[in-house]
């Protein structure tokens, strides 16, 4: 249900069923999340549903002010993995129209620079950015991580690399943008439309492609896994990778898994038979929430089919719902053997981008001591919650994405609570992989 009430083209829904819907998102957290208050209890969660609802108006609410409240709640009650997608209908219009803060942010030990920038390129990137509109920068990207779950500095990381997001949500700066920097110059910025944001996310801290090879110094391989996704496609993308550094003669490789958040963990599984033959596992453990929310995208729209077996898929539908599916496996993969195995030096490049099944691999890496980890921490805990599922709440039209496991890590230790620290601390990772290549 919804109505039109204003010229523009700004979406309301009737503030009844906008309570139901937020109740709703915070109920399905509840059913299919593994361990769903893991952060706040639900008292805290309580208060700040009706901290925000109070903030409505009497009789509807606007579209984009639920999305941005119901992103907030999700938040509180996520790894990362859990969250209500700002994409939504009901604010499309609104996206489509917007003019965007034209730059891309990076968070150094509680500074804030411009990282990319669509306007005025020379003048702001690279530069310290004190405030943005008047208001202290440090006080915006405190606003967007409210948006975010996860990791402190996996919230940081993605606050600034999607700032204008959630500027557009947090509706606390407004085009034209005046950056004033520490210098104490004070650039404009008009602000850029949807095409103009999607060319400045593409690219630098937000790659076009899933995966990319290329020679750089001459004598180096350089792999940015990005995606742990196609499956297939990746498998011709390693082997062609690995012939061309066969007979190039090439001994020196970096894989940058950076920029990587995550997808398909068996691609893992593919690429580190190029780089080693010692045996390591990428997690030892998980438990399945089953749930009745779950049960009917199983077995209604098949989500799993692909991916798990049969027996196991009948297993989930059997057992009663709020109950747990335990599987734990200490058995180690044994990498397939390659013709164009890998004998050369290897680094492997993370960051607090670093999330998801993209964390798995670095976690066996390290773990396993399978090849040098540069960089800095990871964005996700070894020991986490995954295996997501997407539900539409029809009343506000939004989507919301549930993790439904509690997964243990390559440790196989589930009282662990870290992220994949790596060999060498390193904020120029790139730099520093190719000095470690050099020296070692």
């Amino acid at each position: 249900m919804s109505l039109n009430m204003a010229a523009q083209n700004t979406i309301y829904y009737p503030k009844d069923s906008a309570v139901v819907a937020i109740n709703k998102i915070v109920s399905s957290i509840e059913f299919v999340h593994a361990d769903p208050y893991f952060r706040y209890d639900s008292s805290y969660i309580t208060h700040s549903i009706d901290s925000l609802i109070q903030t409505w108006d009497s009789s509807h609410v606007a579209a984009k002010d639920f999305v941005s409240s119901s992103m907030k709640i999700a938040a509180l009650m996520s790894n990362g993995h859990t969250q209500v997608d700002w994409m939504s209908k009901g604010i499309y219009q609104e996206l489509k129209s917007y003019k965007y803060l034209p730059v891309q942010l990076k968070v150094d030990k509680g500074v804030v620079y411009v990282l990319k920038s669509a306007q005025k390129r020379k003048q702001t990137e690279g530069k310290r950015v004190i405030s943005i509109n008047g208001i202290a920068i440090n006080q915006l990207i405190a606003n967007y991580t409210a948006y975010i779950g996860g990791e402190p500095h996996f919230k940081l990381e993605q606050a600034g690399l999607y700032c204008s997001i959630y500027g557009f949500l947090d509706e606390t700066i407004s085009p034209p943008y005046q950056l004033k920097l520490d210098d104490g110059k004070e650039i404009e910025l008009k602000g850029v439309g949807v095409l103009g944001l999607n060319k400045l996310l593409q690219g630098q801290r937000s790659p076009k492609k899933a995966f990319t090879f290329e020679v750089i110094e001459g004598d180096i391989g350089l792999i940015s896994y990005n995606s742990c996704t196609f499956i297939d496609e990746f498998s011709s993308f390693l082997e062609e990778s690995f012939t061309e550094m066969k007979s190039k003669g090439i001994d020196k490789l970096i894989i940058d898994v950076r920029l990587n958040p995550g997808g398909d963990s068996r691609l893992n599984d593919t690429l580190l038979s190029y780089i080693t033959k010692k045996p390591y596992r990428q997690m030892t453990g998980r438990m399945w929430k089953v749930s009745d929310q779950v049960k009917n995208a199983v077995n209604n729209y098949g989500i799993w089919d692909e991916f798990f077996p049969s027996t196991f898929l009948t297993e989930y539908s059997n057992t009663p719902s709020g109950q747990f599916i335990e599987q734990f496996d200490s058995v180690k993969t044994v990498p397939v053997e390659r013709e164009l195995f890998f004998d050369g030096k290897v680094c492997i490049l993370q960051g607090p981008s670093t999330f998801s099944s993209a964390n798995m691999l670095v976690d066996a890496v390290k773990t396993f001591d399978l090849a040098t980890v540069i960089g800095e921490p990871s964005g996700e805990l070894t020991n986490d919650y995954g295996e997501v599922v997407t539900f539409y709440i029809q009343q506000t039209q939004v989507y919301l994405t549930i993790a439904s496991t509690y997964d243990i890590g390559a440790s196989g230790n589930p009282e662990e609570h870290t992220v994949v620290l790596p060999d060498i601390y390193s904020d120029d990772a790139m730099k520093d992989g190719i000095k470690w290549l050099r020296n070692n």
